[in-house]
Order: structure tokens, then C-alpha cells, then sequence
């Protein structure tokens, strides 16, 4: 969920008929943002927490950039932590066994923020895969958290499957029962490192588009 007027809310209401509010709280005192309501249809029908939330925001698109800390692949006592930004998205759309299935690409960039007590080898190819591998399974974790929740417990499309659907086969999108369908079609998530890999401090961005 990410910030937004409420003339976007109520058209984003008209357009999909769910959308994800953030959720506002106090604690300490303070005002604090953690997870997000899933509104459709006007009605409140249930909450995300914090990583189902930023699941969800990776699979719409909606992340600039998100600080993710791991373990040290090397030593589980030493984390490291990275500024992930998503690179590219992609959703491939067909239908497997008379229903849809969509399968997500996430390409993303990393830059090492903390690693000064992980011991791995900059230098070393093997070192940097495995920092790579940390770091796309952990946003894979939370992309897939966020389908869980939208499809076996909330059973509301608040990632918009169903606009995927209706951009590459619109006539299936047409004949499907859509709130009776969207529990049971097949979601695959795939998270990449686009190529040039994790940046350490002191390198410079090599990024260019993944294929």
C-alpha cells in the first residue's frame, strides 16, 4: 500500500473495485504505518501485515526501493542488509487446464548497505551468488506471503490478476466467475537479480535489462 489522494482512492475503487489503504497507527505515542486494509467494494473485508503488505506492493509494481536484511551466508551471526529497488516486472498469462495461470518475474537491484561483519569476498563470484540467491529468496518470501493471504484466506484479488487476465485473453476474463475462480488459479513468483548483480559499497551500478 502506498500513500494516496482520496480522489485516486475513490477512482481506483471505480476502476478495480479493491484496493489496499495504508494502515495508520499509534504506538508509543507516535503515528506509525504498518500493513494496509484491503478495501472492496467500499467495505473493509480484512488486514495485511507488514510483509504480506510489502508482498503485495512488489507484485503490483508499487516498490521504489525497500531496505531487506538476511542472514551473512557465510556466518548466520553476521546479517547484512541491502537497499532492493525492483528493476523490472513482468506477468505471463495463460490458460493451463481450463483455468488461468499467471507466472511473475521480478527483476530487482541491490546495494549492500551492511555487510561489514558478514565475511564474504566481493571479488569472489561464489560469495556474491550467494548474497544474490539471500536476497531474492527473501523477497520471494514476501511476494508469496501476499498471494496466500489474497487467495486462501481473504479470497479478494487486491493484487489484479484479474486486469491481467482481461489485457492478454479478455474473452476467458469475459466467461469466468471471477470471485469463484481467483482462490483456485495458479500464481508462480520468480525473483531475479537483474544482471551486474548485488553493488558493494565502493562499486558502481552495473545494471542492464535481464533477459
Amino acid at each position: 500500500a502506498h500513500p494516496q489522494e482520496f480522489v485516486s482512492v475513490h477512482a481506483e475503487l471505480q476502476e478495480y473495485g479493491v484496493l489496499l489503504v495504508p494502515r495508520l497507527v499509534m504506538e508509543g505515542g507516535m503515528l506509525r504505518l504498518t500493513g494496509a486494509a484491503v478495501v472492496e467494494d467500499g467495505r473493509l473485508v480484512g488486514w495485511l501485515n507488514d510483509e504480506e503488505t510489502e508482498g503485495a506492493n512488489w507484485l503490483l509494481g508499487h516498490v521504489l526501493r525497500s531496505l531487506v536484511a538476511v542472514p551473512c551466508p557465510v556466518d548466520d551471526g553476521s546479517p547484512i542488509a541491502a537497499w532492493v529497488r525492483l528493476h523490472r516486472r513482468s506477468v505471463r498469462t495463460r490458460m493451463e487446464d481450463g483455468l488461468p495461470r499467471f507466472d511473475i518475474l521480478l527483476t530487482m537491484t541491490a546495494w549492500l548497505v551492511d555487510a561489514g561483519r558478514c565475511p564474504v569476498v566481493p571479488e569472489k563470484a561464489s560469495d556474491r551468488r550467494r548474497i544474490e540467491a539471500e536476497l531474492t529468496a527473501a523477497v520471494k518470501r514476501l511476494a508469496e506471503a501476499a498471494v496466500r493471504r489474497a487467495q486462501q484466506e481473504l479470497r479478494v484479488d487486491y493484487l489484479r490478476l484479474r486486469e491481467e487476465l482481461r489485457r492478454a485473453l479478455p474473452a476467458a476474463a469475459e466467461e469466468l466467475d471471477w470471485k469463484q475462480t481467483f482462490p483456485a488459479v495458479r500464481v508462480d513468483v520468480d525473483v531475479r537479480m537483474a544482471a551486474g548483480g548485488v553493488v558493494f559499497p565502493g562499486e558502481s551500478l552495473r545494471t542492464v535489462p535481464y533477459d
